[in-house]
């Protein structure tokens, strides 16, 4: 999974869905992408986001909310950002999060992420 897109635009899509969710009895602490042909699907608590991006590889992954939310927020809002999900490692600009096999998932591997 490979994708770009700026950051306001990544940062209003997760923040307006990392709330608990009214039915719901805590927080999710994932965060699903799923990067398609026109853009990208954020999915937690519940609820979903969509954010217009250049997709480089199509795909999909599970993160932590928080970390991700907090990496995102540390990078200026003036510079595209490409974020890229390769071999367990997410690359969010210049930062390296290694993630365990189990959060990695390809869009032709496994259907049953979203």
């Amino acid at each position: 999974m490979k994708f770009s897109s700026d950051v306001p635009s990544l940062l209003k899509a997760v923040r307006a869905i990392e709330r608990k969710h009214p039915s719901g009895l805590r927080r999710d602490i994932n965060l699903r992408m799923k990067a398609s042909a026109n853009g990208v699907k954020f999915e937690t608590n519940q609820s979903s986001a969509f954010v217009p991006a250049q997709v480089g590889i199509a795909g999909a992954c599970v993160v932590p909310r928080n970390i991700f939310t907090k990496v995102l927020a540390t990078f200026p809002r003036t510079k595209p950002i490409t974020i890229e999900m390769v071999d367990g490692r997410l690359s969010i600009g210049t930062f390296r999060l290694n993630m365990g096999a189990a959060f990695v998932s390809r869009e032709n591997e496994r259907q049953d992420l979203f």
